[in-house]
């Protein structure tokens, strides 16, 4: 839940730096308040007691050069995917690219939305991407749990994923 939290932070962050003024005002809409009920719903979540029979996960350096050769590699693709699906089909496009590409990364397609001229595309077809983007992550993230993680832990992230993107649906309708 927190990764999750920290996710959807992170894409505000990015976008802030260097997306145009407006887009980041969309998605501050969207993603601040489902980043705020994921944040909560973690918190609370350490207080719940755990089983030690979980697997054991050491995370990798993500500065080693491999890792930061991918993700270039990873960020190019997607660059170059992104301009492309908007040439040949619309801003409409944008949409199906984002949600494929946020079910394994959402910093790649973060970066190849937000740094798409505005005169091509829409504010607001710019943020509606990246959120996609966002909850399709998010989605994954839950499938992963579940594959993973105990029962209980599942339920839990389900019920606070749900939580939270009826919030930024909130947020959206609101604004």
């Amino acid at each position: 839940m927190l990764a999750g939290a920290v996710s959807l932070s992170r894409v505000l962050l990015i976008c802030s730096v260097i997306a145009p003024p407006a887009v980041l005002m969309e998605l501050a809409a969207f993603l601040g308040p489902a980043a705020a009920v994921l944040a909560i719903g973690g918190g609370l979540a350490g207080f719940s007691p755990r089983s030690d029979d979980g697997p054991d996960f050491s995370p990798k350096n993500p500065l080693e050069v491999m890792v930061v050769l991918r993700f270039a590699l990873l960020l190019a693709v997607m660059t170059i995917v992104t301009r492309a699906a908007l040439a040949y089909f619309g801003t409409q496009s944008l949409v199906a690219v984002a949600f494929i590409t946020g079910l394994g990364d959402l910093d790649a397609i973060t970066l190849s939305i937000a740094k798409l001229p505005s005169s091509n595309v829409p504010a607001d077809a710019a943020a509606h991407a990246i959120t996609v983007a966002a909850f399709a992550n998010l989605l994954a993230k839950t499938v992963l749990a579940a594959i993973a993680g105990s029962l209980s832990y599942v339920v839990r992230l389900g019920v606070v994923s749900g939580i939270a993107t009826l919030a930024g649906v909130a947020g959206l309708l609101l604004t």
